[in-house]
């Protein structure tokens, strides 16, 4: 019986150390934004040196009201989607609270932290962000471009009148020609100052 209970226990054990996690961090430091992160099964914290970073950032409508955890790539994996395609990663979601914005300082803060707590691949740190997160990662990026692997800009802009960190970078810039929220002439100026 002991020893049923020991083999038990250890799968148990071993079962519980590869499932996958979600953890919240709020309140680590006034100068960095709360965030959210999943890490996959098998996913080891010191010996997990391959493993991508995917930073996605969110939307204005977002941070109002809702923690800023209503949607986006963690919501969508503990519904099961399988966004990631079957590649392991560590998914961050900063959370920007109502009407404050993404600012590129804050957001590094997080990376910085990531650095310092976390196993992962520094040359496969990515971020994707959509409409104010899309103004977010077209900031963050051109102003630290050597961190970045490559970066997707969905429905926003660049307050940067000269975007060449951005050309550092594999970077995607998505836009709707009739988003009647950002206008798409935002994005347009960021490809034509790239350009």
């Amino acid at each position: 019986m002991r020893r049923l209970l020991t083999i038990i226990s250890l799968t148990l054990v071993t079962f519980l150390a590869k499932a996958q996690k979600i953890e919240y961090f709020n309140d680590l430091m006034s100068d960095m934004y709360n965030f959210a992160i999943y890490e996959p099964a098998g996913y080891d914290p010191v010996n997990s040196t391959d493993m991508p970073v995917v930073m996605f950032l969110h939307g204005r409508s977002m941070s109002i009201g809702h923690d800023g955890y209503r949607y986006g790539t963690i919501e969508s994996i503990k519904k099961e989607f399988d966004i990631l395609k079957g590649q392991p990663a560590l998914v961050v979601e900063p959370n920007a609270k109502g009407g404050e914005g993404w600012g590129s300082v804050k957001l590094h803060k997080v990376y910085e932290f990531l650095k310092a707590h976390y196993a992962f691949d520094h040359n496969k740190f990515y971020v994707i962000g959509m409409s104010m997160g899309g103004w977010g990662t077209l900031n963050y990026v051109n102003k630290y471009p050597d961190e970045v692997a490559a970066c997707v800009g969905i429905c926003g802009g660049c307050d940067a009148k000269s975007p060449c960190g951005l050309n550092k970078v594999p970077t995607w810039i998505i836009h709707a020609a009739d988003d009647e929220t950002t206008d798409v002439a935002c994005s347009d100026r960021v490809v034509e100052a790239m350009k």
